[in-house]
């Protein structure tokens, strides 16, 4: 009798003592259902182009979806609460789902062998002005400084270009004489005065507002400590550090070679940042490729992407870095989150991603890419993607 009671005294306790307090980056329960949503939108799937934090707090996704035999540049708005509050078709002549930064949005036109166009806009403004470029030009990242002034980063031909375009959307010939320079660089940072610095492959380059090369500048290389180096070193991302520095992050999958650096000003190593300015050969950056970075109000470095779990199947991941540049141990799991990003009702999920990430008002981790179905184990590729996005504590 004794014993029934001590166990039902237990069962009790048990039933009564209060769910464990969500830490910093678990899931979110207040967003969506259970902290995180996927979409089909027209029933034929799609890819995140872009994130954006309405009032700090309502995420807004540019997706490129498929509708019938059509292509389907979408907005999809959501609440705080993560519920979809409107999704809107992009009229003709818009014919890929925008980019967004800075707030504003560019979206690539429809082809014309003539000339390639853009339409630019404030995000939620119904009028846009047209950039418009030499034929066959790709556009891999855009910014706006605090002129109004236009910069887009891509490829014309067989070498990459810088344009920058005034707030009427003509060339601005105060940038090189012609409104461009001939520069690679993949990954853009663009100063509200007007600098611009550049990093294709591992060379970093900074551009002063008339397009010149920027002046006590460290141009040149940019590489982790050589044992740490591999031939999947390349930079895949570069974000602003406080301080009017840079972050720069490297690497691939293999022998725990991701990498971050951080740069001063005059882009040479912070070394009172990290390992005398890297980050390297830490658990939590193992199999890890690194596609975006955010930095919150407390100047603590967030690195997204995904993770390859086992040979061939890969899960979102997230890490986040101590303002010093130490693991995090707070956050998550030692530092860091690996998990599937969203379901999809009537899919099978076999994979996911994040391509985007953002902090909003209320220090929280709004996280957006795609979701991958089981296609790939007859394809040989990632299978078809979803949009999908999640929020953590922060």
């Amino acid at each position: 009798m004794r014993r029934c009671l001590a166990a039902l005294a237990v069962a009790l306790l048990c039933a009564t003592a209060p769910a464990a307090q969500a830490g910093p980056g678990d899931l979110d329960r207040s967003f969506s259902k259970d902290g995180k949503l996927g979409f089909n939108p027209y029933k034929l799937g799609g890819t995140v182009r872009g994130l954006a934090l309405l009032d700090r707090r309502n995420p807004l996704l540019s997706v490129q979806a498929q509708r019938g035999a059509d292509v389907a540049p979408t907005w999809i708005s959501l609440s705080a609460a993560g519920r979809v509050s409107s999704r809107a078709l992009l009229p003709p002549p818009a014919f890929y789902a925008p980019l967004i930064a800075d707030g504003y949005a560019l979206t690539e036109y429809r082809y014309d062998p003539a000339a390639t166009r853009y339409g630019l806009s404030r995000i939620g403004a119904r009028e846009a002005i047209t950039l418009t470029l030499e034929p066959q030009v790709s556009v891999y990242a855009f910014g706006v400084d605090a002129q109004g002034r236009a910069v887009l980063v891509g490829n014309s031909g067989r070498h990459g270009r810088v344009w920058r375009f005034l707030p009427d959307g003509t060339p601005d010939p105060s940038f090189s004489g012609d409104g461009h320079v001939d520069v690679d660089g993949g990954r853009l940072v663009l100063r509200p005065d007007g600098r611009i610095y550049l990093c294709g492959g591992v060379y970093l380059t900074a551009l002063d507002a008339s397009g010149n090369r920027l002046a006590g500048f460290r141009h040149g290389r940019v590489l982790p400590p050589r044992r740490h180096r591999s031939e999947y070193g390349l930079v895949s991302h570069m974000i602003s550090a406080p301080g009017g520095g840079l972050f720069v992050i490297g690497g691939g999958y293999y022998e725990e070679r991701a990498w971050i650096a951080r740069l001063r000003p005059d882009g040479r190593l912070d070394t009172t940042w990290g390992d005398r300015g890297y980050v390297v050969r830490k658990a939590a950056l193992s199999r890890a490729s690194f596609s975006t970075a955010a930095v919150d109000r407390r100047g603590r470095l967030l690195l997204a992407g995904n993770h390859l779990s086992g040979d061939y199947g890969f899960n979102a991941l997230i890490v986040r870095l101590t303002r010093g540049g130490k693991i995090d141990r707070r956050f998550a799991s030692d530092g860091r989150k690996v998990f599937r990003l969203a379901k999809v009702a009537g899919v099978v999920i076999e994979a996911s991603d994040i391509q985007h990430v953002a902090v909003d008002d209320r220090d929280r981790i709004v996280l957006a890419g795609n979701v991958y179905d089981n296609e790939y184990v007859d394809r040989e590729d990632y299978g078809s993607p979803y949009p999908a996005i999640a929020r953590l504590k922060g």
